[in-house]
């Protein structure tokens, strides 16, 4: 029986892997412009835009000012069911961009200081588009209305909240969960200079990993474009693949539920770079999957109530896609979190440092 389901995959991933070749062959010149499009949209949104939080996030975890913010964030965490040490995660969760959250999640669960099913959780609610994709290129930028960007957000934001305190509730009461290997050990000392080096070196290798499949899902999306398909299902195959393609193409549609829809699960490209860096975790695409769905769900239903309290007036769609403004890579909120950071590290620094030469003397 084994056998014969290994064979059924076999075949069916040689016949994907062989239609493929044939479209690249085909529409190779339509691949070659979507891969240069997403060279670009890697070179002037995701790069600026992900891979500062991405540095910041592990710099955190491996300098050990996470268990110092722990200790702030502790009461908010409770909401959770989750220990203070995850709050540094799910702060930058919201304020950055898709695969921040999880890869957060990931490091505190390498680095010991987070239980395999608490960082398991987390992945699965802290998976969010940064206020600046989604006001700023979204509201602004596509639908030319700010308003309808905030409410985008808000159910966007609305309906992770709702996830992750369901989740808590549904795990019950925190069990003393199996933890990585370097938990039960003593944590390690590292110096501030070796957490900045380790730190930037894993942020760089994450976002190459993050563009590859960026890339990758643009030249598909590419392809398709040229295939002739009925508008509505390239629109939905380009909104699965790959959410930024699939914001600018459901915008022109005007359906605010459906966008926030779109926004919320993020896209397969966003899914499969969150899978290939969260190898510790080993999160199943199937889970992780049906999470992202439930997310859309929750979004779509939260943008429906919104918009009952809040009617959009005036128009919010244009006859065509819009590209992506510059501006996606940076946001006042994003930039006062970072700062806000930064002096609470600086603090925990100065803490340390004083600890230290209390020790020598």
């Amino acid at each position: 029986m084994k056998t014969t389901r290994l064979n059924y995959k076999i075949i069916l991933l040689g016949t994907g892997v062989l239609c493929l070749g044939i479209l690249l062959v085909i529409h190779g010149e339509a691949a070659g412009e979507g891969v240069r499009s997403g060279l670009l949209l890697c070179g002037t949104v995701v790069i600026p835009a992900l891979f500062p939080f991405m540095a910041l996030s592990d710099f955190i975890v491996r300098s050990g000012a996470s268990r110092f913010l722990g200790k702030i964030f502790s009461p908010v965490m409770k909401l959770f069911r989750l220990p203070g040490v995850a709050g540094t995660a799910v702060l930058l969760s919201f304020v950055s961009g898709y695969p921040v959250g999880p890869r957060a999640a990931n490091s505190l669960y390498r680095e010991g200081q987070l239980s395999l099913e608490d960082a398991r959780r987390m992945s699965y609610f802290c998976v969010n588009a940064g206020p600046a994709f989604v006001v700023t290129a979204v509201g602004a930028g596509m639908l030319h209305n700010s308003r309808a960007g905030v409410l985008l957000l808000v159910s966007h934001m609305g309906a992770s909240l709702v996830m992750g305190i369901g989740l808590g509730l549904f795990s019950g009461r925190r069990k003393a969960a199996p933890v990585s290997v370097k938990q039960s050990e003593p944590a390690p000392k590292t110096a501030l200079a070796d957490a900045f080096v380790e730190a930037t070196g894993d942020a760089c290798g994450g976002i190459l990993a993050i563009c590859g499949f960026a890339i990758l899902f643009s030249g598909i999306i590419g392809m398709l474009g040229h295939m002739g398909l009925p508008d509505l299902l390239y629109r939905g195959i380009s909104g699965i693949l790959e959410v930024t393609t699939g914001c600018a193409m459901f915008s022109a549609m005007g359906s605010l539920p459906a966008l926030a829809a779109v926004i919320s699960f993020g896209g397969c490209s966003v899914l499969f770079q969150i899978l290939a860096g969260c190898k510790d975790l080993r999160l199943g695409f199937l889970p992780f999957f049906v999470s992202r769905a439930a997310h859309a769900g929750l979004s779509a239903l939260l943008m429906l109530g919104l918009l009952s309290l809040f009617p959009i007036s005036q128009p919010v769609f244009s006859n065509g896609t819009q590209p992506i403004p510059a501006a996606t890579s940076a946001s006042a909120a994003a930039s006062l979190a970072v700062l806000g950071m930064c002096v609470l590290f600086l603090l925990f620094a100065a803490g340390k440092n004083k600890v230290a030469i209390g020790g020598k003397m």
